[in-house]
């Protein structure tokens, strides 16, 4: 288990310091999921502003090859990552059999480079397995999250007043709310009274979701909503397995 914090000024820039201080208050709310380390990193442009925070809980790479958040091999992307993708040595393959030379042997890698080589669209289908990320592209100026098929690993992302927020846990939001609370949520608390729990993308404070189950959102520099759209759909599945019998 690990933990991802950050938020995203798409439209403005903030003062690096200050942006740098946010997002370790952020990334210290959820401490408790990444014991090993923890690191930040900033992208500042003329435009606008990412924040990027990792607590890491070191199991398939132990060593620094394996730290968050990673920047890829071209320096394009960075990613920061909470999960276990299964079946590395055939997805480890496909990079080898490109040209590529692994830094570590860790997942997050993997999800980098296949990201930066063949598109986060096109990658996504590929990691079976528990995940949430955050992925960077500094050339495009876009962000991406994105959560596992069956969403086990949690991902929650806010926009208040155009700031995109992301994290691992609620909790983990507060800090972009400064001395405010958030509101809660008049639908929430009726779901959870129907339900016994709120399902997602609803959560019990506005403004604030969960990214669905096998969805990536995307936003880019200069947008104020972003688009969040489906990578994996379990009838497609369910008629693929089929079509095999």
């Amino acid at each position: 288990m690990c933990g991802i914090a950050g938020f995203f000024l798409p439209d403005r820039v903030m003062d690096t310091p200050r942006a740098e201080a946010l997002v370790r208050r952020m990334s210290d709310c959820i401490i408790h999921r990444g014991p090993d380390g923890a690191a930040i990193k900033v992208h500042a442009g003329s435009q606008s502003l990412v924040a990027l925070g990792h607590r890491r809980l070191a199991v398939v790479d132990r060593t620094e090859a394996g730290s968050q958040p990673m920047v890829s091999r071209d320096g394009r992307f960075t990613i920061i990552y909470n999960g276990e993708i299964y079946g590395l040595d055939m997805l480890r393959q496909a990079l080898l059999d490109d040209g590529y030379v692994f830094r570590g042997h860790s997942d997050t890698e993997i999800i980098l480079e296949y990201s930066a080589r063949w598109g986060v669209e096109r990658s996504l289908p590929l990691f079976e397995g528990m995940f949430a990320f955050a992925l960077w592209d500094d050339r495009e100026k876009t962000l991406v999250l994105a959560r596992d098929r069956a969403g086990i690993k949690p991902l929650y992302w806010m926009n208040k007043e155009g700031v995109i927020g992301f994290a691992s846990e609620l909790k983990a939001l507060m800090p972009l709310f400064e001395n405010e609370k958030p509101s809660v949520s008049r639908q929430g608390q009726l779901l959870y009274a129907h339900n016994g729990y709120i399902p997602s993308p609803f959560t019990i404070y506005e403004n604030i979701y969960k990214l669905p189950p096998a969805h990536f959102l995307t936003i880019k520099v200069g947008s104020r909503e972003p688009e969040i759209r489906p990578y994996w759909v379990w009838s497609d599945q369910i008629a693929a397995d089929n079509d095999n019998w």
